[in-house]
């Protein structure tokens, strides 16, 4: 559902900002070789643009955040499932990794178009950040977590190498393993805001006017 009129006047709708965070998710170079898997769960290039379309036509919302309410800082980004809106901490989207940020509350936004009620907010962040950094190596980045701007915390950046093993090994033979997705929940839990979600779910109901198929 959207906001209403009060919640809005909080946020600013920028229509760049909108453009930007669509057309990140519709790059056609994303095409052949997006397609992230954690456990059983998948989101590919087009589901990307399936989110990227609904955009563009306003059936999800991308707000931007000055006044930090929902996020936390200019690098973060959050997608809310209750009213299937983005809230992103920056207008810049020149940056990869601000790009990488909008691919990563994509993911979330696909697991509610597909109303993945069942999976738990653990694996959901997981599959994201693997998505953040395959976005990542796509676009040409050869680095380790600790090239990326703005990650100084030691626990961040064992979590987006955990991230980086699973994406690798996706992208090279198209398979990860068990062994490379439980370091990664493993390096999630270090961190105190996901210490918990194991045991913790959205509610991934579906999209109105989004199609799965």
């Amino acid at each position: 559902m959207p906001l209403t009129a009060a919640q809005s006047a909080a946020f600013t709708v920028s229509p760049t900002l909108t453009r930007a965070a669509a057309g990140a998710l519709t790059d056609a170079t994303l095409s052949s070789r997006f397609d992230v898997w954690f456990g059983a769960i998948n989101v590919t290039a087009t589901d990307l643009q399936k989110i990227g379309w609904a955009i563009n036509e306003g059936k999800i919302g991308v707000y931007y955040d000055p006044s930090f309410l929902i996020v936390k800082s200019v690098q973060e980004g959050f997608y809310s499932p209750a009213v299937d809106s983005f809230f992103l901490g920056f207008t810049d989207t020149s940056s990869m990794w601000n790009r990488g940020i909008i691919v990563h509350e994509a993911v979330h936004a696909v697991n509610d178009m597909y109303s993945r009620a069942w999976l738990n907010k653990l694996d959901n962040e997981a599959l994201a950040f693997v998505a953040y950094v395959m976005y990542a190596r796509i676009k040409g980045f050869k680095g380790k977590a600790a090239d990326i701007p703005g990650v100084v915390n030691d626990k961040a950046q064992a979590m987006l190498d955990a991230a980086f093993a699973v994406a690798d090994a996706m992208l090279t033979s198209r398979t990860t393993s068990t062994t490379l997705e439980d370091t990664l929940r493993k390096a999630l839990k270090e961190l105190k805001p996901y210490r918990t979600f194991q045991r913790e779910y959205d509610s991934l109901d579906g999209i109105p006017g989004v199609a799965e198929g």
